[in-house]
């Protein structure tokens, strides 16, 4: 039971992340702004996909590998 409830504070604090405002937001605006809504949603999937990629990092423990590598 403990398991899942790890699991779930992760996934909620990883939300948290994710739909906090910060650079990615205005950058995504700015792109909004000046190319138009199509190319923004795709520039925001990448963005997402980069985030889920290196949530996923860090939830598995290889950021401190990554630390410890030269």
């Amino acid at each position: 039971m403990t398991g899942v409830l790890s699991l779930v504070s992760i996934g909620f604090a990883f939300f948290v992340v994710a739909v906090s405002p910060g650079p990615a937001n205005i950058s995504n605006a700015t792109i909004a702004m000046s190319k138009g809504r199509k190319v923004s949603l795709v520039y925001g999937a990448g963005l997402s996909i980069g985030l889920l990629f290196w949530g996923i990092v860090a939830a598995s423990g290889l950021g401190v590998v990554l630390q410890g590598s030269v």
